[in-house]
């Protein structure tokens, strides 16, 4: 047989088909207000559509409805295909294959720390997902009836950074809002069993905060997500920086191998009951994966 049509053959049975199907569940629940709250799922193929919509008990009114659309990814495992260099004519060449088992996140980083512990050899990338830091100045001008204030909303500069090992510290984010480029991977890097991972950020002229720190968070797939209002309704709030990340109950929705650093930077803990304790002030995406070796 060919070398070719073997690899054809390889590269068939790898396929993974997924039956086309639609199913749809209706669920009605009141809240703690007396409101009535149908949830609809529907299911076709791998794409499930979530449609929660909440009813006033008293004017029959719609107060809210939310759509999530959620596909779902099919993960094929990874393996590799060892082929000799050369052939000779009308020989049998000797074909030999690796299955690699997929891996869950706790298996290669411990999360449940402060200090995140590294179990396997691991690619580390790095993402921003936005910054929120904001100052309020105040204009005066003019006097008596022609007085007039003007109050002035200005992005602040922030400052995040990452220490994986004992390599020297990467400034994974540094600047204002605009300096947001959403996917745009900041820092890459490899990481080795026994390794950890530190984070320290810090807006212009504030505190550092680090992964010590009650104000930073790690937060995982499946974790709930801060729901603190921004500070000002013209800033995103933490919600709205992760909004493509969460499920209809407002839960991350990661990849497998995922997690975020949320920090707040302005305010500390003591001060949760304040509005600028808005969980937003930079919150960044860590995506890793298993060095494969052969």
């Amino acid at each position: 047989m060919k070398l070719k049509s073997l690899l054809k053959m390889v590269s068939a049975s790898a396929l993974l088909s997924v039956s086309a199907y639609a199913s749809s569940t209706t669920t009605t629940t009141t809240n703690d207000n007396g409101d009535t709250v149908v949830t609809v799922i529907t299911k076709e193929g791998n794409v499930t559509t979530t449609v929660v919509t909440t009813t006033d008990a008293i004017g029959n009114q719609t107060i809210s409805t939310k759509t999530v659309t959620d596909e779902e990814i099919v993960e094929i495992s990874r393996g590799f295909l060892t082929l000799p260099d050369y052939v000779s004519r009308n020989t049998t060449p000797d074909v030999s294959w690796d299955v690699v088992e997929d891996v869950t996140l706790n298996q290669l980083i411990d999360t449940s720390v402060k200090e995140i512990k590294v179990k396997q050899a691991i690619n580390v990338k790095v993402t921003v997902l936005g910054t929120g830091v904001t100052r309020t100045s105040t204009t005066t001008t003019g006097s008596g009836k022609k007085k007039k204030t003007v109050t002035t909303l200005s992005s602040v500069p922030t400052t995040g950074k990452m220490q994986v090992g004992n390599q020297a510290w990467a400034t994974v984010h540094t600047g204002n809002e605009d300096y947001v480029v959403l996917n745009k991977i900041t820092y890459e890097t490899t990481a080795e069993p026994g390794d950890s991972f530190k984070f320290q950020a810090w807006y212009e002229g504030g505190t550092v905060r680090t992964h010590n720190d009650d104000e930073v968070l790690t937060l995982v797939n499946g974790d709930s997500i801060p729901t603190n209002k921004a500070s000002h309704e013209a800033v995103a709030s933490a919600e709205d920086f992760l909004k493509p990340y969460l499920n209809v109950d407002n839960t991350l929705k990661l990849g497998s191998l995922d997690f975020v650093y949320v920090a707040e930077l302005t305010h500390n803990t003591s001060q949760k009951n304040d509005s600028g304790y808005d969980l937003q002030d930079l919150i960044i995406l860590v995506s890793v994966s298993p060095v494969y070796s052969r």
